[in-house]
């Protein structure tokens, strides 16, 4: 009986020099722990970087509670790496948003920070081949041959397209950057197997037919916040591979906005489409917004775009043209005012839409479909802006199901307890 008395009075002790122990309790493995505070990410006190044990927190910060383990500080900002590599204000590691994050000035589309030796540099004026940031290239099209990562800052031209064939390339740009083609032509060619280009905050302009191409195997594309305007032929032609747009604006192309043929898959999410297939001297084109045509194959989605003032040749729907065996997913989008000849034809083929307000002054009937509408939208002043007014009908009136969190600017969705239809969440 004198020995288990020992034994439990022993445990008991151990236990109680546990809890008192400071590093023990700083441990976040031992948070909650026999009367430890804190809890997996905030492991109570701590003294050292030592006392900070769970991976991801192994840093000490003496600044808060007398001692906090954290992912980084503003002195240890290095712990963060990889796809999170910028410390936020508050003490956790978090992707780059912006370029000047970076110490290579190029923030990539998965939030991690380019190697500046990775990264092929081009800007006006550039007149070197190796496209240094000491040394940055003209041409991207030069760009493109040397490295896999191009950086362009401010508006550049030349007469070449930039072609990715059968490789992967990834194009960031500085607010503001322009690449114009002179001369008319093709200004991105993506093809065969292999090829995967991804372009983020580019104004592409100047082309002709089509501006973006993919085409031959099965090449990919990834446009993120690009302007696809004002060029003579059709915005984007996808007619193998796989197409993602997202938060970009495709606007103003004489031949049509996007025309996916067979074999094409495509993700169009929060996008607004307007002013394509209207050439400058009158004419019309076959296609109008956005034109499908044979793409049955994988992952095909249209939601939260806002496709409107689009025209297209006589008794052609201008607005998505939808001419396929299989119809894609098609909700939540505005589709509004798009002219056809001397007529009015928003939508035409099978899609089946949901949740999307269908039609123009002229037609007040929605099309058969769960919750879509045919009012108007209440633009704030179009074709320039297309975010809604307060009294829109779109507002609150996309499928509560939805699982897009942001729209095209990046807020967040919903706003209120359910998103609205189109590209832009209303915001106060």
């Amino acid at each position: 009986m004198v020995r288990l008395a020992f034994v439990v009075a022993s445990v008991l002790a151990f236990a109680a020099c546990k809890t008192e122990n400071k590093a023990f309790c700083a441990n976040p493995l031992n948070a909650g722990l026999e009367g430890c505070p804190g809890d997996a990410t905030n492991g109570g006190a701590c003294s050292s970087n030592g006392d900070c044990q769970l991976p991801g927190f192994t840093i000490c910060d003496l600044r808060v509670n007398g001692g906090t383990c954290v992912q980084c500080t503003d002195t240890m900002k290095a712990a963060c790496s990889g796809t999170t590599p910028v410390c936020s204000t508050d003490d956790a590691c978090s992707p780059c948003t912006l370029h000047s994050q970076c110490s290579s000035r190029a923030c990539l589309t998965d939030g991690s920070c380019a190697d500046a030796a990775q990264v092929a540099y081009v800007r006006p004026g550039g007149g070197g081949t190796t496209c240094t940031d000491a040394q940055p290239c003209k041409k991207v099209s030069d760009a493109v041959k040397v490295k896999s990562i191009v950086k362009i800052e401010g508006a550049v031209s030349e007469d070449m397209p930039i072609v990715v064939d059968g490789k992967a390339i990834e194009i960031v740009a500085d607010p503001g950057s322009k690449f114009t083609r002179t001369g008319g032509g093709i200004i991105l060619d993506v093809k065969n197997n292999g090829a995967d280009a991804r372009v983020s905050d580019l104004e592409i302009t100047g082309g002709m037919n089509p501006v973006v191409q993919l085409s031959l195997g099965a090449p990919k594309a990834t446009l993120t916040r690009v302007k696809i305007n004002n060029n003579q032929g059709i915005g984007i032609l996808a007619m193998a591979g796989a197409l993602r747009i997202t938060q970009s604006t495709v606007s103003t192309n004489a031949g049509g906005g996007i025309s996916l043929t067979t074999g094409a898959q495509f993700e169009i999410v929060n996008n607004v489409i307007n002013g394509n297939g209207v050439p400058t001297g009158g004419g019309a084109t076959a296609v109008g917004g956005i034109s499908l045509s044979g793409t049955d194959a994988g992952t095909r989605r249209i939601e939260f775009n806002t496709i409107a003032n689009n025209g297209a040749a006589n008794a052609i729907a201008a607005g998505v043209n939808c001419q396929v065996a299989q119809p894609p997913i098609t909700a939540n989008n505005i589709v509004w005012d798009n002219t056809s000849g001397t007529g009015k034809i928003q939508i035409g083929g099978n899609c089946n839409w949901t949740y999307s307000d269908i039609g123009d002054p002229g037609n007040t009937t929605p099309p058969a479909g769960t919750g879509n509408l045919a009012a108007y939208p209440s633009f704030v002043n179009p074709p320039r802006n297309y975010h809604l007014n307060s009294n829109s009908v779109a507002k609150n009136a996309a499928d509560p199901a939805a699982m897009v969190t942001v729209d095209i600017e990046g807020t967040v969705r919903p706003q209120d307890n359910r998103s609205d239809m189109g590209a832009y969440e209303f915001k106060p």
